[in-house]
C-alpha cells in the first residue's frame, strides 16, 4: 500500500466509524398476533427509486477506474440524506480540495457523522488514486461496518473496482441494517424495555375503557413522553396532522395575524414576538402573552399547539378573539386577519443615525443585509449603524454566519457549535462592506432576541468590545435543532448541538445576553405618542 493510501486508511482509523441511523418501528396490534413488529427503512423505499450505486455511476455498470474521490462520494451518499444542513460549516483540515466542490461536500458529511478524522492532509492526488477491490472493501468495513470474506478480499488485492463491487457494498448495507433493526425490535419487546411492552399490552386488554381506546394515540403518546423526559422544550414530537401543520408554517407567506408562538409546557400557549407590521402587533400583541382563550374556547392540557395556531389561523378579513394574560392582567383583542408576509430587513434614515431592523433570519437575509449596507455607503454624513434585533427570534444559522462574515476579519470563527463528539469552527468568509471605525455600532434586543440573533450580537461584542447592546436580556436559546420525517407523516423536532460565541466560547444557552444599558421598553409611550425609549436611547447614546 503506498503512503498516500495509508494516509486514507490513518483518517478513517482515528474515527469513530460506527453510528446507527434513525429508525421507526411500529408496533401494530391484531386479533391473530398481538404484538406483531412492523420495521419500515426510508433506504428501501429510496432504494426503488435510484440506488446510491446508480446515483454515484449513473447507471453505467461497466464503470472502470473508480478514484478516490468517487469513493467517497459513495460512502457520504449513506450518511446524507440523516445529516442536518449544520455540516456544511464544518472547517476542513484537508488541503488539495476544490471549494465548493463534491468532494468537499462528501469529506463534510463524513467527518460530521465521525466516520473520518479531519486530518491535515494534501488530498490534491485523490482524483487520480485509485483503489483495487481489498482496499475498498476494508474501507467500507471502517465507514459503513459492511463484512466481507477472506476469499474476496484476497482476490481483489489487484482487481480494480467496479460497478458490481459498488452495488454488493450497497445490498451488504441494507442487510446490516435490517439485521440492526429486527435486533431492536426483539429487545423492544423482550429486553430493557419489557416493561413499555407489558403496560400497552395490559391497557390495550384489560383496561376498563380498552374499546375507545385509539391505540396510535397511545402510541404517539409514549413518543411525547420520551421528548419531555429530555426536559429540553425544544425536543418536539409532531404526530402525522401537526407535523403537516407545523412543517408548512416555516416558510412562505400565510393567512392570520402574525406571530411567533410556542408551547413550553402542556396548556400553556405563548406569544413569542409578534410579526413587525403584523395585525398582531397592530393590535398591541407583546411578547411573553399568554393566550388562554381563542373565539371564547379554552385552551386546556388537551389542546396541542397546532390545534390552538388552527383556531388562530383563518382567512384575511375575518375577525378572531384573543384572550390574553399579561403579567397580572387579563386582556381581550379583536384581531383581523390579513396576509401576512415575512419581510427580513426594514431600514430608515434618521438624523446621523441608519437604522436596519432585522426581523428574522430567514432565507436571502444575508443578501439583503448586503444591499443595506450598500444603501449605508450611498449616504453622506451618517456616523451610527444601530442593528435592532428586538422580537427575532433567529432563523437560519448560515444567514448568521453570512452577515459575521461582514465584519470579523476573514478566517476568524464567528461562532463555535458543540456536537456530542466533535466541534466545528463556523469561519469568517471575509467580505467587508464597511469599517467599523468609520461607524459607532449599537444593538437593540429585548426578551424575544434569541438563538441566530444571539449569535450575532455575541460574536460582534467578542471581537468589537465597544460596541453597545441596549434594551432588556435576551432569550438564552444557545441550541441548535434538527428535524427528523417518518414515513407516516409525523416528524421530530430535537437538539443536536450548542452553540458558542466565536472568540470567547461564551455560551448563553438558558442564560442570554445581558444589555450594557438595561431599558424596558415605554409601552404607553410607544402606544400613545408612537415614541419608542429604548430607539432614543440608542440614537443618543
Amino acid at each position: 500500500m503506498n503512503n498516500f493510501l495509508k494516509i486514507i486508511f490513518t483518517l478513517v482509523l482515528f474515527s469513530s466509524f460506527w453510528t446507527v441511523n434513525a429508525v421507526q418501528i411500529e408496533i401494530q396490534t391484531g386479533t391473530e398476533q398481538q404484538n406483531e413488529i412492523k420495521i419500515k427503512t426510508t433506504t428501501n423505499e429510496k432504494q426503488k427509486k435510484e440506488s446510491i450505486t446508480d446515483q454515484i455511476t449513473k447507471g453505467n455498470k461497466k464503470i472502470e477506474n473508480i478514484s478516490l474521490v468517487t469513493v467517497f462520494e459513495y460512502f457520504s451518499k449513506f450518511f446524507e440524506e440523516k445529516t442536518p444542513e449544520s455540516y456544511k460549516y464544518i472547517s476542513l483540515n484537508f488541503t488539495g480540495i476544490e471549494p465548493g466542490s463534491e468532494f468537499e461536500k462528501s469529506l463534510k458529511i463524513l467527518v460530521y457523522n465521525n466516520k473520518i478524522a479531519n486530518l491535515k492532509t494534501n488530498l490534491s492526488k485523490a482524483e487520480t488514486t485509485y483503489l483495487n477491490s481489498a482496499a475498498f472493501y476494508e474501507l467500507a468495513y471502517r465507514i459503513l461496518g459492511t463484512g466481507y470474506s477472506q476469499e474476496r478480499k484476497e482476490s481483489g488485492s489487484t482487481k480494480k473496482i467496479d460497478y458490481y463491487d459498488l452495488e454488493i457494498i450497497e445490498e451488504s448495507y441494507i442487510v446490516l441494517k435490517n439485521k440492526e433493526l429486527y435486533e431492536r425490535a426483539i429487545e423492544m419487546n423482550t429486553g430493557t424495555n419489557e416493561v413499555f411492552g407489558e403496560v400497552y399490552e395490559t391497557i390495550i386488554n384489560e383496561h376498563f375503557d380498552k374499546e375507545k381506546l385509539d391505540k396510535n394515540k397511545l402510541i404517539y403518546g409514549a413518543i411525547e413522553g420520551l421528548t419531555k423526559a429530555t426536559n429540553d422544550k425544544h425536543t418536539i414530537y409532531f404526530p402525522p396532522t401537526e407535523s403537516k401543520d407545523f412543517l408548512s408554517s416555516l416558510s412562505g407567506d400565510f393567512e392570520g395575524i402574525g406571530t411567533y408562538v410556542e408551547m413550553p409546557e402542556p396548556g400553556k400557549f405563548v406569544i413569542s414576538a409578534p410579526i413587525p407590521d403584523s395585525p398582531a402587533e397592530k393590535a398591541g400583541i407583546k411578547g411573553g402573552d399568554e393566550v388562554i382563550a381563542v373565539d371564547g374556547k379554552e385552551i386546556t392540557k388537551e389542546h396541542s399547539q397546532l390545534e390552538i395556531i388552527s383556531w388562530i389561523k383563518g382567512k384575511a378579513g375575518t375577525e378572531v378573539n384573543l384572550k390574553i394574560k399579561r403579567g397580572s392582567e387579563i386582556l381581550e383583542f379583536k384581531i383581523k386577519r390579513e396576509m401576512v408576509h415575512l419581510k427580513s430587513i426594514k431600514t430608515e434614515f434618521n438624523g446621523n443615525s441608519f437604522i436596519i431592523k432585522i426581523n428574522g433570519f430567514n432565507e436571502n437575509v444575508a443578501k439583503e443585509f448586503v444591499d443595506a449596507l450598500n444603501e449605508l455607503k450611498q449616504k453622506i454624513g451618517i456616523k451610527k449603524i444601530i442593528i435592532d434585533l428586538r422580537d427575532n427570534g433567529g432563523g437560519y444559522l448560515n444567514e448568521a454566519v453570512e452577515i459575521l462574515s461582514l465584519f470579523v476579519p476573514k478566517g476568524k470563527p464567528v461562532t463555535v457549535v458543540k456536537y456530542p463528539k466533535s466541534e466545528g469552527n463556523y469561519l469568517s468568509k471575509g467580505g467587508s462592506i464597511v469599517s467599523l471605525d468609520d461607524y459607532e455600532l449599537v444593538f437593540l434586543q429585548n426578551g424575544s432576541t434569541a438563538s441566530a440573533s444571539e449569535i450575532v450580537i455575541g460574536t460582534m461584542k467578542d471581537y468589537f468590545p465597544k460596541i453597545k447592546v441596549i434594551g432588556t436580556k435576551s432569550y438564552g436559546k444557545g441550541s441548535v435543532q434538527a428535524i427528523k420525517e417518518f414515513s407516516d407523516g409525523s416528524s421530530f423536532k430535537y437538539t443536536t448541538a450548542k452553540w458558542f460565541t466565536g472568540r470567547s466560547k461564551t455560551g448563553i444557552d438558558g442564560v442570554g445576553i445581558t444589555p450594557d444599558v438595561e431599558i424596558e421598553l415605554d409601552e404607553t409611550l410607544l402606544k400613545e405618542k408612537k415614541i419608542d425609549n429604548q430607539l432614543e436611547k440608542a440614537l443618543s447614546i
